[in-house]
């Protein structure tokens, strides 16, 4: 394994990093551009030459392709208000549509104009007071835990594993009761 990084390997892998940034960009708007995926692609493709073990006898291309895959999926996860999971489940395999999001947009989360204009719409369309009244009634079902980690992670902006850290469970018992919290407040709103 070396600790430098082989820039001719990463230049002539640079294709993959476009390519599978080409077939996510559309599953990841308006969260993440295309531009954003091949940042975040090329960092992974320069993490991956360094760990890159040529003994091992593996294409770098093979070995790159899940590292870099995996980091455009952990950046729109961080960018994006949805879990991995509920955007696998949405793609098509639910005839209710999308979820309903219960927080507004952080601009600060959100890269490009994207995410702006589509939090302006959602505002003109939503009734904040009415909303608002409904959420607090709905939070209210909910116990301390999931309670804590609705309010950090959509109105305070944190991030799950740190939310998990200071509540001293894991990362995914933290996405089980994200999951079921959700659940309950949209069973709540759906009046």
């Amino acid at each position: 394994m070396t600790t430098t990084v082989d820039l001719a390997l990463v230049n002539d892998n640079l294709p993959l990093v476009r390519s599978l940034a080409r077939r996510m960009a559309p599953n990841a708007l308006p969260f993440l551009e295309l531009g954003d995926l091949v940042s975040i692609g090329t960092e992974a493709l320069l993490l991956a030459s360094r760990r890159f073990d040529r003994s091992r006898k593996v294409p770098f291309g093979s070995f790159a392709y899940r590292r870099v895959r995996g980091a455009m999926i952990e950046g729109l996860g961080a960018a994006g208000p949805h879990s991995r999971g509920r955007r696998r489940r949405r793609a098509g395999r639910s005839e209710r549509g999308p979820l309903p999001v219960l927080c507004a947009y952080d601009d600060r989360r959100q890269v490009g104009t994207g995410g702006r204009e589509l939090a302006a719409r959602l505002a003109e369309r939503i009734d904040d007071r009415r909303l608002a009244a409904r959420l607090d009634r709905a939070m209210a079902t909910l116990d301390q835990r999931e309670r804590e980690l609705v309010r950090r992670h959509y109105f305070e902006g944190e991030h799950m594993r740190d939310i998990a850290r200071d509540l001293g469970i894991s990362r995914a018992w933290a996405s089980r009761l994200h999951a079921r919290a959700l659940v309950l407040l949209r069973a709540q709103l759906a009046d």
